[in-house]
């Protein structure tokens, strides 16, 4: 037997959850961009947001 949760997520078209994980990738990229302009922790940060990007960019193919 599926539990309620798993059968939601497995019925969810792939298109509609790539699709909202490449929207909460661009919001995680865009606070990351503003804490890398405002904090003196940008080292540890831009690393952070290079991982984001990697992860959009595989995102984006996924949906191509």
């Amino acid at each position: 037997m599926v539990p309620k949760g798993m059968a939601k997520a497995s019925s969810i078209p792939a298109e509609k959850k790539l699709a909202a994980s490449k929207t909460r990738l661009k919001i995680m990229l865009q606070d990351l961009n503003r804490m890398c302009d405002e904090s003196e922790k940008a080292v540890v940060i831009q690393g952070q947001l290079s991982l984001v990007e990697k992860l959009f960019e595989e995102t984006d193919a996924l949906q191509s």
